[in-house]
């Protein structure tokens, strides 16, 4: 699941996240990208990764990972969840 969070049409924010167990949503990728113009794409300029470390380039405190990230990402979550009556299709 990503959260992008855009400061503006150059510049984005994108965390990933992992749903582990039952209870358990875990911050796996951070990445901080820019692009030059809004033609351009996005190019990963900073990266944090959970499992690649030789491939992250800042750490793990280097970055906005506040409670306002935290309940967008549960709400996202909360989203995807869907509630209503069983039917097996037979």
């Amino acid at each position: 699941m990503d959260i992008i969070i855009n400061s503006d049409p150059l510049v984005r924010e994108v965390y990933t996240f992992w749903f582990a167990n039952e209870y358990h949503l875990w911050l796996d990728v951070y990445r901080y990208e820019i692009r030059e113009t809004t033609r351009h794409k996005f190019k990963t300029i900073k990266i944090w990764s959970r499992l690649g470390v030789r491939d992250s380039n800042i750490k793990l405190g280097d970055f906005k990972f506040d409670d306002d990230i935290k309940n967008i990402a549960k709400d996202q979550l909360l989203k995807q969840i869907k509630v209503g009556l069983w039917e097996d299709g037979r």
